[in-house]
């Protein structure tokens, strides 16, 4: 058998093998073809049909331009591309709260090896002291001669309180507490509430103060408004405000 008998049956066999694949790839988008005009006089979108069938958008709109809708189909596809619409928000919104909470975790967990390295530290006099500073020159008053803190965490405010108990020697009738709310809150309740938290009694609250800006505007409902939290006495506050002071000269020292 010689060298151009063999090269010529070769040739015989690819070109069949491309003449059978034409046809079959022919077959297949005739067959395409006639579905996606079937679905698209059904009211399909032109997406819908391409993600059936694995045909590209531009190939439809060769295949399916001479197709009209019904104004009852273009409104049910506008529908349920509005409905989409809807569903990938949530869906984003749902896998970015996922993210959220998963870069949280890893912050806590980040925060309990720093507790942990602190160990015994952190309960001594001289790091309250300094917390203390720190909280209360993020949150505290500066420009009155009485120690004075206004948040709407119950953890900070209580920890704030609980702090002050322990590095000084308070007279609990000095303390005043004054709740600042919104207009669909209950005075009466969240007066109780914080009342108890603070372990202040409740004949040391003043009056309390409603923001009547949010009438008809409805309040979260874990949100128990700002509370004020008063001490009087102008040492202690410069005491703290001092201490923040050095505190801060003596790190800025850090960039030298």
């Amino acid at each position: 058998m010689n060298k151009l008998f063999i090269y010529n049956h070769r040739t015989i066999l690819y070109n069949e093998y491309v003449v059978i694949t034409i046809v079959r790839i022919m077959k297949e988008n005739r067959q395409k073809f006639a579905a996606a005009r079937k679905l698209r006089a059904a009211g399909w979108s032109y997406g819908a049909i391409g993600n059936q069938l694995n045909v590209a958008k531009s190939t439809l709109n060769s295949w399916l331009k001479d197709i009209k809708l019904s104004k009852k189909q273009k409104l049910a596809l506008k529908k349920r591309w509005s409905d989409g619409l809807v569903l990938a928000r949530k869906h984003a919104a749902d896998a970015h709260r996922k993210k959220t909470q998963q870069k949280f975790e890893i912050a806590i967990a980040n925060a309990r090896k720093v507790m942990e390295e602190l160990g015994d530290d952190l309960y001594k006099e001289s790091f309250l002291k300094l917390f203390l500073a720190a909280l209360y020159l993020g949150e505290g008053a500066k420009n009155k001669s009485v120690v004075c803190l206004a948040n709407s965490n119950p953890g900070i405010c209580q920890i704030f309180v609980i702090l002050l108990r322990n590095i000084y020697s308070l007279d609990e009738s000095k303390f005043r507490c004054h709740l600042h709310l919104r207009a669909d809150q209950d005075i009466k309740t969240l007066s109780k509430y914080w009342a108890k938290l603070l372990e202040i009694p409740i004949t040391k609250f003043h009056k309390a103060q409603v923001d009547n800006r949010t009438i008809g505007k409805p309040s979260h409902d874990d949100y128990c408004g700002v509370c004020a939290i008063y001490y009087y006495d102008a040492k202690i506050q410069k005491d703290i405000l001092s201490l923040g002071k050095v505190a801060i000269e003596e790190l800025l020292k850090m960039g030298d």
